[in-house]
């Protein structure tokens, strides 16, 4: 599932999103920097259980 995506389910500002899995401080997916640019995979039930409040911030 696409980032932005993600945020538009959750609720939050794609940026936000971004920056807290930059950080690794949700479990929903990955965020990983190339040189310069960062790609980022989440997780689609990752990101339904952290939503439900089965999955705990990291």
């Amino acid at each position: 599932m696409k980032v932005e995506e993600a945020a538009k389910k959750s609720g939050v500002h794609v940026v936000v999103l971004r920056k807290v899995m930059q950080q690794e401080k949700i479990n929903i997916g990955f965020a990983i920097k190339n040189s310069k640019k960062w790609t980022y995979y989440v997780n689609e039930k990752l990101l339904e259980n952290y939503l439900k409040g089965e999955v705990q911030s990291g």
